[in-house]
């Protein structure tokens, strides 16, 4: 036998063992703890079918859990790296909030030497985020919020005038063009104290980065499938997978604010200024390096988190809105007794007041979470008690399906109905670890308030002067992507027809 005959035997009995190696060894992780699950295979674990863009993480999730749906834990494995979704609600206590500090951490991959925001309070571990959050978040606190009221509704004036125009040459909507273009401008105002031209005719160009930095690509794809298979490959080449248009951008707008008010000492009480304030003494946050690319960072993913929730959950009450003329009746029938009170002026207070259109707003996100699932990541080896003994080890991957909880017919009564009165009785009766889209305990959103108040705003706009309807060009409410994390809804066209209050 010649030695390239012996090296293709060897290659071949090497691929054997590792196979044999992932088989008996690594996927037997969760039948060796008594943990139900389905059966991995070698590699892609138990996420072939979501790498190949045949369905969703959500869907396949919800496939997980109806198939388990008697068991409190199940055990599943993304590639090798075996992840534990926990759906017993006493336990998910005890992980968001008694046991806050084991799993503190959302096991966000991250790689600092090549992701430029990789650093932002979405992802840091535990040790870096406490101080960040500590100065981060005044600006989300009660008060900032009332503050910063007066500018959200001005924000709203200008996308009233914009919809007049808008309207008035075309009747049929894309909700999700216009919710984009009212929360960006929300955002880009509140928190920067700048103009993004969101409101104009045409796509402007922070319209058009967000849209590619959210539509599933394969650049994306590939970019997150090494990163979490192959960290020591995405050393070397993640760079090169990057989206360096969307990254300059950022850059160039964020830096360009800090310098300008660092260069004319300007202040606007809004998060620029803690941005601006941390470049000037990063001596009240000696945990992290704090470069441009830091403070950038944190910029960025308030823009992308904040605009991805908002402006989705926006269109979604508005198309169920329009799929159920009565809610809206019974909705606008609310705002006009409030207005009416303030002369028609939006006011903090009389959002406070709108009971129902809290209740539709609570609906939607039960129905709709822009987010599928909670991360996180045990810092520490933990024992599970209760239900269930068992150990895990330091650095295991939790998943709380939040999606399917909302979805599920044993906890929310006819889950595919737009029932908003479930929200306007005693909701005691249900768990509230069952409902979490904003997750809960101290690594909760940070910014569900300002997010709350914001759309608030725009739909009690929207409906004081349009009536909404289902049209030919409406779709389906939602689309989960292949190989997106997040629940991205398709198109949503309605007719809006304008309202006469003479």
């Amino acid at each position: 036998m010649v030695y390239g005959d012996y090296s293709i035997l060897l290659g071949c009995v090497a691929f054997v063992l590792i196979v044999y190696y992932y088989i008996t060894v690594k996927y037997n992780y969760w039948k060796v703890r008594d943990v139900k699950g389905p059966a991995p295979l070698p590699i892609v674990g138990n996420f072939g079918r979501i790498i190949l863009g045949k369905i969703s993480l959500s869907t396949y999730l919800k496939e997980v859990y109806e198939k388990y749906k008697r068991e409190s834990l199940i055990g599943i494995h993304w590639g090798s790296e075996p992840i534990l979704i926990v759906k017993d609600p006493v336990l998910i206590k005890d992980i968001l909030i008694k046991d806050f500090s084991v799993f503190i951490d959302r096991g966000v991959d991250s790689n600092e030497r090549v992701d430029l925001f990789g650093v932002n309070i979405f992802s840091v571990e535990g040790k870096r985020w406490r101080p960040l959050r500590t100065k981060v978040s005044p600006i989300f606190s009660s008060g900032k919020l009332k503050q910063m009221f007066h500018i959200m509704v001005q924000c709203s004036n200008k996308f009233g005038q914009y919809l007049d125009q808008l309207i008035s040459k075309e009747s049929i909507v894309d909700c999700h063009m216009i919710t984009a273009k009212y929360t960006g401008d929300v955002i880009g105002t509140c928190f920067f104290g700048i103009d993004l031209h969101i409101l104009n005719d045409g796509e402007c160009e922070f319209l058009r980065i967000m849209k590619k930095l959210m539509k599933p690509n394969l650049k994306g794809f590939l970019r997150e499938f090494i990163r979490g298979w192959l960290p020591s490959l995405y050393n070397f080449i993640g760079y090169y997978l990057q989206p360096h248009d969307v990254n300059a951008y950022f850059m160039q707008t964020v830096t360009n604010v800090i310098e300008y008010r660092l260069k004319n000492n300007a202040i606007k009480h809004d998060f620029a200024d803690i941005l601006v304030d941390l470049k000037k003494h990063p001596e009240k946050l000696p945990e992290l390096e704090l470069t441009n690319e830091i403070l950038v960072a944190q910029a960025f993913i308030l823009f992308v988190a904040g605009y991805f929730t908002s402006y989705t959950t926006m269109s979604h009450i508005l198309h169920e809105l329009a799929l159920n003329p009565h809610i809206q009746k019974q909705l606008k029938e609310e705002i006009t007794n409030e207005l009416e009170k303030t002369g028609g002026a939006i006011e903090y207070e009389s959002i406070k007041r709108m009971s129902y259109l809290d209740a539709i707003f609570k609906e939607t996100l039960r129905k709709h979470p822009a987010v599928t699932h909670i991360m996180r990541h045990a810092v520490t080896d933990y024992t599970f008690s209760g239900i269930k003994q068992l150990r895990i080890r330091k650095g295991q991957r939790i998943w709380i399906p939040i999606r399917q909880f909302q979805h599920d017919p044993d906890i929310f009564c006819n889950p595919e109905v737009f029932d908003p009165e479930r929200f306007m009785g005693n909701t005691e009766l249900i768990d509230s670890m069952y409902y979490l889209p904003f997750g809960t305990g101290s690594r909760n959103c940070i910014g569900a308030r300002f997010g709350t108040y914001e759309i608030k705003v725009g739909i009690v706009r929207i409906i004081r002067n349009f009536k909404l309807d289902v049209c030919e060009e409406s779709g389906s409410q939602a689309t989960n992507q292949p190989r997106s994390f997040l629940l991205s809804p398709s198109s949503m066209y309605l007719k809006f027809t304008k309202i006469n209050h003479d």
